[in-house]
């Protein structure tokens, strides 16, 4: 039997003991039996027609705390963040190895080094004083720097130079200073009898452009000989 046929039939049943049990009631209020025995207990009847659903509860309280569940699988990994801000310097490492030496370079460029030089030779006894000593040979001056005619060495490298004299005596007291521009730099004093002596200074002058050095005797009787020499040259340019 369908389901539609049987919620028929079993409402069929309900309204016919509805029915039953009313005109049962109502007979008896109209005429009162004598008490009697029940009767056998019937069968029971058909389930009812469900009934319609109830309204959703309210909510409940709150559960407690569940376990902790297992991690989960790693992600996929995101994007770059951007850069952050630079930190503090770090402290200094500590020294590396030499490096291998390095390729040879080509050869540098240099201006050649200037020269200066003279060396000449008195050749006469007892030149003039209180002048420059005019020394007639020349045993050195390729740069022309010495002038023969007076005597007189001038500066044309600004630099360093070496200046020496020997003087060869006879007799007499003989002063000999080496000048610088009319001053006097160093100097040399001797006396000579019978005999040759010799008498020599040399000193390191830091020289100008223009700058002009030379020999001269302070007296008219001295005894310079032939045999006297002057010389100069530059130690290194400033």
């Amino acid at each position: 039997m369908s389901r539609e046929r049987q919620e028929t039939h079993s409402m069929f049943l309900s309204g016919v003991w509805i029915l039953a049990v009313s005109v049962t009631v109502a007979v008896q209020e109209k005429n009162p039996l004598p008490p009697c025995l029940p009767g056998p207990q019937g069968p029971p009847g058909n389930n009812g027609v469900p009934g319609h659903n109830g309204h959703n509860g309210l909510n409940g309280e709150k559960g407690e705390k569940g376990l902790k569940g297992e991690p989960g699988s790693t992600g996929m990994r995101g994007p770059q963040g951007p850069p952050g801000k630079q930190g503090p310097m770090g402290p200094k490492g500590v020294s590396g190895q030499p490096g291998p030496t390095g390729p040879q370079g080509n050869p540098g460029k240099c201006s050649p080094r200037q020269k200066s030089a003279f060396a000449v030779k008195l050749a006469k006894n007892y030149p003039a004083a209180k002048q420059p000593i005019i020394f007639h040979q020349i045993l050195y001056n390729d740069q022309q720097h010495f002038d023969k005619a007076r005597g007189i060495f001038t500066c044309q490298i600004p630099g360093v130079y070496y200046f020496g004299y020997n003087v060869e005596l006879y007799r007499n007291t003989t002063v000999i200073q080496l000048m610088k521009n009319s001053q006097a730099v160093i100097g040399s004093y001797q006396t000579t009898l019978n005999s040759y002596e010799n008498m020599s200074g040399s000193t390191v002058l830091k020289l100008e452009k223009g700058d002009k050095v030379w020999l001269e005797v302070n007296q008219e009787s001295n005894g310079a000989t032939h045999t006297s020499y002057f010389l100069g040259y530059l130690i290194f340019e400033i």
